[in-house]
């Protein structure tokens, strides 16, 4: 950067400044973490369960990295480490700071944990923990061997596969906290995927598309079903000529 701007005759007094290197090179190595965490947290089939390991590991991560910091260690932070001369207190204010607003805004993380380890691992769930109308029907599901199983950690099917096949006559209270939880998302990534999908299809060469046909394009864009297209046509007579 600093030949760049010394080419375009911009010279930069900053990349001169030993501190501002170091401050540099830490925001560097903060900002590719965070990058890494916001790509984690983005995806169509990322639930709300997901996501909260995400944010709990970063803020994992993130204790460790501080308590390493506090010792003048950085092993975590590459392009800092290569660096000399690092006030390691003044990262440690940075990162602690950081710290608050995690803890600050992903609060509510906190708040659902046990609901959440009960929507995404029944069989770490106690029922001691769960609000009374879910108590009993977890302790039924976990004492049922054959309907545990769709549960089990190392099984094929998918949560929202699980929660299909839980009987609702049996477990009402779980089926529909289940579904509450599958339906919960913790990021716009969706909403703005549906709103890329939307202008890329509403353009200037579709001027006769009306709200009706806007609403079943974007239906068919975002999901994951496939038509059986060759049992349609089947079933369709073709136009003959006359």
């Amino acid at each position: 950067m600093k030949i760049f701007l010394l080419e375009k005759n911009y010279p930069i007094d900053h990349f001169g400044d030993h501190d501002f290197i170091n401050d540099f090179a830490f925001l560097v190595d903060m900002t590719d973490k965070l990058n890494t965490l916001n790509m984690k947290l983005q995806g169509q089939d990322m639930l709300i369960s997901d996501q909260y390991h995400c944010v709990a590991t970063f803020q994992t991560d993130l204790e460790l990295i501080m308590q390493q910091m506090e010792k003048g260690e950085t092993p975590h932070f590459p392009t800092l480490s290569k660096r000399v001369g690092i006030d390691h207190s003044r990262y440690l204010e940075k990162l602690e700071n950081l710290n608050i607003e995690f803890l600050d805004r992903f609060g509510d993380f906190k708040k659902y944990v046990d609901k959440i380890v009960l929507f995404s691992h029944p069989r770490l769930a106690e029922p001691i923990d769960m609000p009374i109308p879910l108590q009993r029907e977890l302790i039924s599901l976990k004492t049922d061997p054959i309907t545990m199983e769709c549960f089990r950690i190392e099984s094929d099917l998918s949560i929202l596969q699980s929660y299909t096949r839980l009987p609702k006559a049996t477990y009402p209270n779980l089926k529909e906290h289940g579904m509450k939880f599958l339906s919960m998302f913790g990021s716009t990534y969706l909403c703005e995927s549906l709103f890329s999908r939307m202008t890329y299809v509403k353009n200037k060469y579709q001027t006769r598309l009306t709200d009706s046909h806007l609403c079943d394009i974007l239906r068919t864009s975002v999901t994951n079903l496939r038509p059986r297209l060759k049992e349609i046509a089947a079933k369709s007579q073709c136009q003959i000529s006359h």
